[in-house]
């Protein structure tokens, strides 16, 4: 009596196959990196705020309101929960309804009528964890498919971020470039009277009139990589190009302080890409799993309930079935099921590996880069200094007759070269630490799942 208790619970509370996954093949990155990641303490606002543009708060918004790509992410979780709707109805007994209705005439006066009306169950007893197994790992996809809308979400936010800068650093070109034609027209106005005066030879106003028209040439291609950017920022919207209000800032934001990167571990907990990943690893370990149990017995209980009326004699008929079922030979195929499940797993583990490491070197990698491209910045910062006092030294030597005019050209078009270089390579160490934030994961808002239930 005490077996068949102990079946019985068994039977009622299922047993779990073991995990396939290797405790050694999860990665393990450095302890710190090696590239200083900033005094400052983590914030838990999202990563854009940092750079203090309302616009560019809007924008990300809308966009991660009405980008069509994203909607599609979100769309994949529905899919992924009606997957695992539709795996988990197997938990439950399954309950058929039938009906019946006959009337045979063999010849006049002479007729047999029946009816019958039913209902079938039929119940396998979960006792290896068979469908369990199914069920969590269509739980785990799911949840996969949430961490892919995340990465999503930071990917947009990093694109919207990315043509804010473009726009607003051709806009600050484009005042850049206004502010030399000034420039250039006030030398060619010098140039002139000094020609009249017998002063200077045409030659010298030739090269200041190329000056003058070398820089208006550059005026049409910046406004149509501003209205071009305009254009992308819509469509990462989710609207047609040109509907968006434009607004008139003209120069980058400042760059913020350098925030914590904290240490290459927080990176499994923080990016989505690796979370999904990872859900889809432990996913596959169910299906190892999943494989493992449909090798073993299979117990089914049905039942049944038939009433039925023959020549108006009425009868109900019940019964009740436990059927088990133990597969001896099936070629190799369930064999070669866990076998091939086994061999996913691995590969994923090792894909998951590669992209930890990877992760890790994007973050070291911006960090490297943001840092040289300070030093750049500052170099360049000189340069632009001396340029301007040759350039001013030129021009006082030229308009005293001390020197000819082509000194006074290459000092203004190294000074002019280098203002339109210091526009670029301030957008530039903006994409740098937007291209960190989005290594590090963020830090993005806390969201919930799309909600389908409407």
């Amino acid at each position: 009596m005490s077996s068949v208790r102990f079946l019985f619970l068994l039977l009622l509370a299922g047993c779990s196959l073991p995990s396939s996954i290797d405790p050694s093949s999860i990665p393990s990155g450095p302890s710190r990196y090696l590239q200083t990641s900033g005094s400052l303490g983590r914030s838990f606002q999202p990563w854009w705020k940092s750079l203090s543009d309302s616009r560019l708060d809007r924008d990300v918004q809308e966009a991660l309101a009405g980008n069509l790509a994203q909607r599609q992410l979100a769309t994949r979780i529905e899919q992924a929960s009606a997957s695992l709707r539709r795996e988990g109805s197997a938990l439950f007994p399954q309950v058929d309804l039938a009906g019946d209705l006959n009337y045979d005439s063999f010849d006049p006066g002479n007729s047999v009528k029946s009816a019958s009306f039913g209902s079938l169950l039929s119940w396998e007893v979960d006792v290896w964890g068979r469908i369990r197994s199914g069920v969590r790992a269509r739980e785990l996809e799911r949840d996969a498919a949430f961490q892919d809308w995340l990465g999503g979400r930071l990917f947009l936010s990093a694109a919207v971020a990315e043509t804010r800068m473009i726009i607003l650093e051709q806009r600050a070109r484009l005042a850049v470039l206004n502010s030399q034609i000034d420039t250039n027209g006030t030398l060619l106005e010098l140039v002139q009277a000094r020609v009249a005066q017998g002063l200077a030879s045409r030659v010298d106003l030739l090269q200041q009139e190329r000056q003058l028209d070398a820089t208006r040439a550059l005026v049409p291609p910046t406004e149509a990589d501003i209205a071009a950017a305009q254009y992308a920022l819509d469509v990462l919207a989710g609207k047609a190009p040109g509907t968006s209000s434009k607004d008139t800032r003209a120069s980058l934001p400042d760059l913020p302080a350098l925030p914590s990167a904290g240490v290459p571990s927080d990176l499994l907990k923080n990016r989505p890409d690796l979370l999904a990943q990872w859900n889809r690893i432990l996913a596959l370990d169910s299906e190892v799993a999943q494989a493992l149990a449909d090798r073993l017995p299979r117990l089914v209980i049905g039942a049944s309930i038939d009433r039925g009326s023959f020549d108006g004699i009425t009868s109900t008929i019940t019964g009740l079935i436990a059927e088990a079922t133990l597969p001896v030979i099936d070629g190799g195929a369930r064999r070669a099921e866990v076998e091939l499940r086994r061999s996913l797993l691995e590969d994923a583990l090792l894909g998951y590996s590669k992209t930890y490491l990877e992760a890790i070197r994007d973050v070291e990698t911006a960090l490297v880069r943001e840092r040289k491209q300070s030093e750049r910045i500052q170099l360049t910062r000189r340069q632009l200094h001396t340029a301007r006092k040759t350039l001013e030294e030129t021009r006082i030597r030229y308009s005293q007759g001390l020197s000819d005019y082509l000194p006074v050209i290459d000092a203004l078009t190294s000074v002019q070269l280098l203002e339109l270089t210091m526009v670029a390579l301030q957008r530039e160490a903006l994409v740098l630490r937007i291209g960190l934030h989005r290594a590090l994961g963020g830090p993005m808002p806390h969201t919930n799942p799309p909600d389908f239930s409407s």
